[in-house]
Parts: structure tokens; sequence; C-alpha cells
């Protein structure tokens, strides 16, 4: 892979850390049930693979959101619901979990 593509994807898929690791440092556990651990997140944190990847494609400048909605529509990502959050999103008060 010659350098400039590396970086291309590096950039790229650094988004998707950088999206994930904000969720995760939102984290909050108050408490714990028989289903697991309760506590809290951010729940503007919890953005949508589609945000996620509109996000990864237009931080490389050579991507327009064009270019982006484009990429999204084939491959990998023409199968998948796009809409749904990157994380499970569970009730605060019950531990339930859905995604």
């Amino acid at each position: 892979m010659e350098h400039y593509a590396l970086t291309i994807l590096v950039l790229h898929e650094g988004v998707h850390v950088a999206d994930r690791s904000d969720f995760v440092a939102t984290l909050r556990a108050t408490g714990a049930t028989t289903k697991g651990i309760i506590g809290s997140i951010d729940p503007v944190t919890n953005i949508t693979l589609f945000e996620s990847e509109i996000r990864a494609f237009t931080s490389i400048e050579r991507y327009s959101a064009s270019r982006a909605q484009k990429e999204l529509k084939k491959g990998p990502y023409a199968s998948r619901d796009l809409k749904t959050p990157l994380f499970p999103t569970c009730d605060t008060t019950t531990g339930v979990c859905q995604n």
C-alpha cells in the first residue's frame, strides 16, 4: 500500500476509533442488578454508523459529503442498517438494552 493510501486509511479509521472513544468516555456506572451494571451515558455520543462514516469520509479533504454518500450505497454498507446507533441503548432504570 502506498504511503498516501495508508495515510487516508489511518485517518478514516481513526475517526471511527475517536467516535467510539467519545462514547466510552461518557460511561458512568451507578449500580448493579442481576442483569448487569446500571449506569448512564451521554446519548449525544451514541451516534449512528451512518454519522460515523460521514465524519470519517469528510475528515479527509479529498472526500466530499456526496462522495461519502455514494460509497455508503455499495460494498459492505449496502446491506447494513446505517441508522442504528453504534452501541445498544439501555434504560437506566431497568438496565434493559436494545440495539
